[in-house]
């Protein structure tokens, strides 16, 4: 388990990602534009132009980390890939919060020790799911990184349960 911060990588502008994190907790484009000042169908123009922007993003950071693309679901902002030379999934993630994120599993994650690590590592799972209106119980949010990203991931991508 580990996950690895790209830097704030933002590929979107700050009202993209309004809207795009809007639409992720479930806000309908309706309530957005109310919110937002705007009309509906610029609400619709700015998540398309958002989703390609995000589409664009994972596959580049899926790229330049060497994985072969299983699943690009840009709409819910996850790439699904696997590496081959290390012979493991990985996940790339963008929220408006954490930027754009790449999580790889490894073998024992619970001999991982460092407090502060796991810590931060569970700070972000729990954004992500949080900004995904992804509702976790009180064991999932207490468990282990590694078992909690996989309770976040796989309720994005079925695949990431295999």
């Amino acid at each position: 388990m580990t996950h690895i911060d790209v830097g704030v990588l933002q590929p979107l502008t700050s009202k993209q990602s309004a809207a795009w994190s809007s639409f992720q907790r479930g806000i309908t484009a309706i309530e957005i534009a109310k919110r937002m000042k705007t009309t509906r169908q610029n609400v619709h123009q700015t998540l398309k132009i958002a989703e390609v922007k995000i589409s664009k993003t994972l596959l580049d950071v899926a790229r330049s980390n060497g994985l072969e693309i299983k699943v690009l679901q840009p709409e819910k902002g996850i790439l699904l890939g696997y590496n081959p030379p290390l012979k493991r999934n990985v996940v790339v993630t963008y929220t408006s919060k954490n930027g754009v994120r790449v999580w790889y599993w490894y073998d024992n994650p619970e001999k991982i020790d460092d407090k502060k690590l796991l810590q931060e590592t569970r700070e972000y799972l729990l954004n992500e799911a949080e900004e995904r209106g992804i509702r976790l119980t009180l064991e999932e949010k207490n468990t282990h990184p590694a078992r909690l990203a996989r309770a976040v991931f796989s309720r994005l991508l079925p695949e990431v349960r295999s």
